[in-house]
């Protein structure tokens, strides 16, 4: 993590060396300007990040992800934060906040995206019925088969809504069993009518 200061007045930026690192330059090497800033910005991010800055000069709050192209040609991820300083006469004079590099977080959280569409992808093309519910019992998620099959919608079945889809016949002893089942701890296993 490092800090950051844009002087208003001057229109400078200083960086500090924590944050020159963290963007790969090496001590010294990163410009005083908005311009050595927006220079190494991955071009897609550039008028997101324009626009962010203005909304900051008039909210006095900052906060950000962008992508910045590293010297060597490295993509990083980004997060800042920062606060407008005031002279005592209340007139803004800096941008001052700080800068870390979050590209693990976002190539986690992007692992984390392909591995759940990998799962819904398969979950939702097999053959039998499939739910995952809450420790309480309450059902969070269905297949694509499910829908088909019952004719419900996830509105519908949210929840302890897919009782609903049970037969009147047999909805108590189902109830009773999954309820046991999250008493005891015990596999539950049971034949539904729908």
């Amino acid at each position: 993590m490092g800090t950051w200061d844009w002087d208003l007045r001057t229109n400078q930026v200083a960086w500090s060396r924590e944050l020159e690192a963290i963007h790969g330059f090496a001590p010294g090497a990163f410009g005083s300007t908005l311009e050595a800033y927006f220079a190494h910005i991955a071009p897609e991010d550039a008028d997101r990040v324009r626009h962010d800055l203005e909304a900051a000069l008039q909210s006095g709050e900052l906060r950000l992800e962008y992508r910045a192209i590293w010297p060597n040609g490295e993509l990083h991820w980004y997060e800042a934060r920062g606060q407008m300083a005031r002279d005592d006469a209340g007139v803004p004079i800096a941008l001052r906040g700080v800068c870390m590099d979050v590209t693990l977080r976002k190539q986690a959280e992007q692992a984390l995206r392909e591995s759940e569409q990998q799962f819904r992808t398969l979950a939702n093309n097999i053959a039998p019925l499939a739910w995952m519910a809450e420790a309480d019992g309450s059902i969070y998620w269905f297949n694509q088969r499910w829908y088909e099959y019952t004719g419900t919608t996830p509105d519908q079945v949210e929840g302890w809504g897919w009782t609903r889809a049970q037969h009147p016949a047999h909805i108590e002893r189902v109830l009773r069993r999954v309820k046991s089942s999250l008493e005891t701890g015990e596999p539950w296993e049971d034949t539904l009518y729908l």
